[in-house]
This record gives C-alpha cells, sequence and structure tokens, in this order.
C-alpha cells in the first residue's frame, strides 16, 4: 500500500511550471489556422511511420488512396494523443490535484497538476479544432475511432492488480504515458515535409509536454518512494506493458482505413503484416522509450530484479 505519511527528506521538487502564466500555449500561443495553399505540395503525415500507405497494393490504387492513408494516420494519431489527455491524464491528473490519490502530496505538485489539467484540457481544443480544418480543406472525414487501442489496453492491465492499488496503477500507467508522449508527436513537429500548421499545432504541444515530461517523472518518483513492497510487486511489472500499449501502432486502426480504401481482408492482412514486421516494431518501441527508461532508472525502479526481468 501506499504509505500516508510526509514525503522522504531526500525528495525535491523544483517546479517547470512556476513561470506557467508567461509560457503555457493556453495562455500566449494564437489559434492556429490552415491555408489551403499548404496542402498541396507537403505531407500530412511522415510516410516512415506509414509504411502500409507505400505497400505495392496501395501503389496500384494511385495516389489519392496513399494521401487519404497519410490523413487518416494523423486523425489517428492526434485522435490518441487526445483521447489519452482527456479521457486518462485529466481524469487522474484532477485527482492529484485534489489530493485524493491516499498519499499527502506536497502543495506545489498538487498545485502544478492544476495547470497540466488546463494544458491538456485546451490540446485536446487544438486537436478538435485542427481536425475539423484539415477535413474541410481536404475533403476526408475523420473514420469514427471509439476508444482507442491504448485507452483500453491501459484498462485491461490495471484491472490486473488488487482493488485498492488500481488507482495507483492508474496513476503509475498516466505517468508512463505522458513521458512519451513527446517522443510520437516529434515526428510531426521536427518534418519540415508536413503541412506548417499541423507542425505549429504540435510544437505548441510539445513545449508543454517537455515540462509535463519532468513533472510526471517526479511524481513517479515520488509514489514509487512512498509505495511498500507490495505495492511495488505489483505496479512495477506493469509499467513495461504501460510503454508498450502506448508505443504500440494501433493495427485495428490501421485495418480499417486499409478496409475502407476497399481492399480484402486478406489484402488488408498481408499489407498489415508486411509493413509492420514485429522485430522492427519493437526496435522502434525501445528507441521512443529511452527517455523514460532512463528516467525509470535515475528513480531506482531497476534495482528490483524481478522488474528488471519483466522490461
Amino acid at each position: 500500500m501506499i504509505i500516508d505519511q510526509a514525503w522522504n527528506d531526500t525528495f525535491t521538487y523544483a517546479s517547470k511550471l512556476s513561470d506557467w502564466d508567461q509560457t503555457a500555449s493556453v495562455r500566449i500561443k494564437p489559434r492556429r489556422l490552415l491555408a489551403n495553399k499548404e496542402v498541396a505540395d507537403s505531407l500530412f503525415f511522415p510516410p516512415e511511420l506509414a509504411p502500409e500507405a507505400f505497400h505495392s497494393i496501395i501503389h496500384n490504387l494511385g495516389d489519392k488512396t496513399r494521401q487519404e492513408i497519410l490523413i487518416q494516420r494523423l486523425y489517428t494519431c492526434l485522435k490518441t494523443v487526445a483521447q489519452l489527455e482527456q479521457d486518462q491524464v485529466n481524469r487522474v491528473i484532477l485527482k492529484v490535484a485534489q489530493r485524493k490519490i491516499g498519499v499527502s502530496l506536497p502543495w506545489d505538485i498538487a498545485f502544478d497538476a492544476y495547470k497540466i489539467y488546463t494544458d491538456e484540457s485546451y490540446h485536446s481544443l487544438c486537436t478538435v479544432d485542427l481536425e475539423h480544418q484539415i477535413e474541410l480543406t481536404t475533403g476526408v472525414k475523420v473514420h469514427y475511432m471509439g476508444v482507442c487501442h491504448c485507452l483500453a489496453r491501459l484498462e485491461e492491465l490495471t484491472l490486473t492488480v488488487p482493488q485498492d492499488l488500481r488507482l495507483l496503477a492508474d496513476i503509475f500507467a498516466t505517468c508512463i504515458c505522458e513521458m512519451l508522449v513527446t517522443s510520437i508527436l516529434s515526428d510531426l513537429a521536427n518534418d519540415p515535409r508536413i503541412v506548417r500548421t499541423i507542425r505549429e499545432v504540435v510544437a505548441d504541444h510539445i513545449e508543454d509536454e517537455e515540462k509535463h515530461f519532468v513533472y510526471f517523472s517526479k511524481l513517479l518518483e515520488f509514489l514509487w518512494t512512498h509505495l511498500d513492497e507490495r505495492g511495488r510487486q505489483e505496479i512495477g511489472p506493469l509499467l513495461p506493458q504501460f510503454i508498450l500499449a502506448f508505443l504500440e501502432p494501433d493495427y485495428t486502426a490501421i485495418e480499417r482505413t486499409l478496409t475502407g480504401c476497399g481492399l480484402q481482408p486478406t489484402e488488408v492482412k498481408q499489407i498489415v503484416d508486411e509493413s509492420y514486421p514485429y522485430p522492427q516494431v519493437l526496435a522502434s518501441m525501445r528507441w521512443r522509450a529511452k527517455a523514460t527508461l532512463h528516467q525509470l532508472e535515475n528513480i531506482g525502479i531497476f534495482e528490483n530484479r524481478q522488474i528488471l526481468q519483466t522490461f
């Protein structure tokens, strides 16, 4: 169980959100507006991250189909991040802000949680706005998504621990995902081939998320130091599964898009199998998780041999 007591003397928290009023996107960034002239010679999603769009079967369907696949991949990426922020992060971070997590938190950690709650709501607003502008500009409608793969998997995982530890597992899952999100968004923000307005929206998002990375790293550290051995043995082995849940491609969404192109189930399966060989997928996930794994090592989580073995 979490121990409800004063925090360790060795734990220090230096807020990266102390200048939030002057630096947060919600405070200072303009609304980003998509111009028709941007679309003609630009991409909507990095081709390297959507290999299915360049499969030989898709090549035979023409450039328009390839463009629609890339736009749908962008939609999936944006919707996944927005769902994570709305349904996972904000649900959990509000409990942190209100100090309803079963442990006495330092005041500034709880107060910064309110700022993150505001940031994440604003990010979701910008995402919905951007999606709608892309729909109007390109005529490509967003496919219905339902609950994204990541959220569904996180819920499955948190339900595997005893009832009294599920809130804590939920918080750990949130910390892990927030420590990973920049690794996904950076590909969009830093690729000059991508539509300028998309890059600007994502870059605004990343500026906030880089500070969130530090916050959630410290929150995870604080909770880990206050977790007893039983809690560590229950939650620790879930951490690599949380990473996989967030970073693994959403195969269901990819298959849905390909099916929407008029392909047969056997063709869809062939494209996915050949575009996403698992050793390559796993190598990509390891690379994206490097900064997060480094933080987990610094916190001391890998000192537990059983947990290290699960990784």
